[in-house]
């Protein structure tokens, strides 16, 4: 045991701690969704006969890439009268060997207005086996189910002791087209057998080519300016893996400053300038505002640096209290800030376009791209033109392009055209217009 002296002076501790570590051997599953919007569902079904589709744009879930397939009028003849909807597999993850195929499962819901599942309209598909390429699922219960009868009169022989079983079948579909089918009893393969070999073929519960009757969709309410939106939740069963549960020795807490900024704000602890707006008056620093905006640095410390005032006081013409302050918060936070109350859309709607107006008003850039992503959440037949001309007036592209995009329907643009919100934009914006025009002429005649 080496002594003090033969190291210096310095103390030695023997033996050494001992080093905690930890390990975990993870599975379970992954859950993610996405958000099919069918914009324009009138022009789908005329443009799409059965058996034909548009495809979603791919969607990660657990490191896959996933996609949806979109049948306006089903997946084939036998399911004409709906809307058939699958989810497919267009990428496994890095580390995936190709040849493994991937269990996922798949639930599909009808939204409503508010963005919510539809209880009578969300279907489960089950839990199935994904490969890259190939058919994907739809919804079906529990296979769906067969009844099978030999048609052997005598009813002697093998087939006998699977009688009024409910068999599984795994296929392309059974439209009338099938002449083998793959047949499952619990985990034990039969078959393939002829469909000739059976004097009945009974489907037990809904097929899963079939998500949801168009007329029955029609009647339900939740096609609203001739669109709609499917949510599917996807589940992927994840592989087992080996995580460091080993703690740090020394743990960093994330950062705070929004937080201690967003208490001064609220506060008013040591405000040197007061904002008179709409008739009330809302405090702030005047150190914090020109660091963040170049327009409150030019108003604050341009014309009124020499103020001998420790309280200076400026008035804001042409804008609401709680959008101003809402802008102070952004300020102080780097965040927007969060609704008390629970306002309706159209509530929200109007103050994201009041705030995307402040925000450009003060040059700030980066509330102002907040504010318009959310607004375009909002554009439907009744706010689009006025939306294309706040994207006009701000110079907010991707507003614009998002209003172009919602009027490439031609019966979306004629009943759009029909309001008074759209011929106030031709008077006020005639060159948007135009544009419209040309977009328009040149999607239709090309």
């Amino acid at each position: 045991m080496p002594s003090s002296a033969a190291t210096g002076g310095s103390e030695l501790v023997w033996p050494p701690p001992p080093y905690s570590s930890a390990s975990a051997i993870v599975g379970g599953t992954v859950t993610g969704h996405h958000i099919l919007q069918i914009d324009g569902y009138s022009y789908t079904k005329e443009k799409l006969p059965h058996g034909k589709l548009k495809y979603s744009r791919m969607f990660n879930v657990g490191d896959h890439q996933w996609h949806l397939r979109y049948y306006p009028n089903g997946q084939g003849s036998a399911n004409a009268d709906y809307i058939s909807v699958y989810l497919g597999l267009d990428a496994a993850a890095a580390g995936h060997a190709k040849e493994q195929p991937m269990k996922a499962r798949a639930t599909f819901s009808l939204l409503d207005r508010a963005g919510k599942p539809v209880p009578s309209y969300t279907l489960d598909a089950g839990m199935h086996d994904f490969a890259v390429g190939g058919s994907g699922f739809g919804y079906h219960q529990s296979g769906p189910a067969l009844a099978l009868c030999s048609s052997r009169g005598n009813r002697r022989g093998p087939m006998m002791k699977y009688t009024k079983k409910y068999l599984f079948m795994r296929s392309n579909g059974y439209d009338g087209v099938l002449f083998f089918i793959k047949v499952m009893i619990g985990s034990k393969l039969i078959g393939p057998i002829a469909m000739s070999s059976f004097r009945a073929l009974k489907i037990i519960g809904s097929p899963r080519h079939q998500f949801i009757k168009r007329e029955l969709l029609e009647k339900s309410g939740h096609v609203r300016d001739d669109g709609f939106a499917i949510r599917c939740d996807v589940t992927v069963v994840v592989e087992l893996r080996t995580e460091d549960r080993t703690p740090p020795l020394v743990e960093v807490p994330p950062p705070d400053l929004h937080r201690h900024l967003g208490g001064l704000l609220e506060s008013g602890d040591g405000a040197d300038v007061t904002f008179h707006v709409a008739g009330e008056e809302v405090p702030a620093h005047r150190y914090i505002l020109a660091a963040r905006s170049p327009v409150f640095k030019a108003e604050l410390f341009g014309q009124m640096k020499e103020s001998s005032s420790s309280n200076t006081i400026v008035k804001v013409d042409d804008m609401e209290a709680e959008v101003f302050r809402a802008l102070l918060v952004f300020i102080y936070t780097d965040a927007l800030p969060e609704t008390k109350t629970k306002a309706n859309q159209e509530d929200e709607l109007v103050i994201a376009q009041h705030l995307l107006v402040a925000a450009d008003r003060y040059g700030m850039e980066r509330l102002k791209l907040l504010c318009e992503e959310k607004v375009v959440e909002y554009i439907d037949r009744g706010s689009v033109a006025t939306l294309m001309a706040l994207a006009e007036q701000h110079h907010c592209h991707g507003l614009k392009e998002a209003c172009f995009r919602f009027l490439e329907s031609k019966e979306t643009l004629n009943a759009v055209m029909a309001t008074d919100g759209f011929l106030h934009l031709m008077q006020s914006c005639p060159s948007l217009v135009k544009d419209l025009v040309f977009r328009v002429a040149d999607r239709h005649f090309h």
